[in-house]
């Protein structure tokens, strides 16, 4: 239980914290600015020490196992080498099956007079020659 010694000296030091008057009030707003203030700077230099630190360690683990990556890339090497062995050329371009060229090739042609025009400038339609 509290006694009223307890209860007298509680209920003293909340009436002492209310600030009095306008000078009071802005003592109360300067020491909560203070108390802001201090609390950034102070979680600001948390988080630089927590990003400082985790960049070290992943620094530390990326040395640590520089080993172990070089022994899993050579092991994967040869899983690699069938994509690897060729000239190193890419020719980009469409490829037509032998199915779909076998339907396009006996396919009867969508313009007849595509057929009629010469291959190249220096050949000749026939019938122009002739006359």
């Amino acid at each position: 239980m509290i006694s009223n010694e307890d209860a007298r000296s509680f209920s003293s030091a909340r009436t002492m914290a209310l600030p009095s008057g306008w000078f009071g009030k802005l003592m109360a707003i300067m020491a909560s600015a203070t108390l802001v203030v201090v609390g950034l700077m102070f979680s600001v230099l948390a988080l630089a020490v927590l990003l400082v630190g985790g960049t070290l360690l992943f620094a530390y683990l990326k040395w640590k196992t520089r080993h172990l990556r070089r022994v899993l890339d050579a092991q994967m090497q040869p899983a690699r080498a069938p994509e690897q062995q060729s000239s190193g050329r890419v020719i980009e371009g469409e490829i037509i099956g032998d199915a779909e060229y076998d339907a396009n090739s006996h396919a009867p042609a969508r313009n007849p007079l595509l057929n009629e025009v010469p291959a190249s400038r220096e050949q000749q339609p026939e019938s122009a020659t002739d006359r």
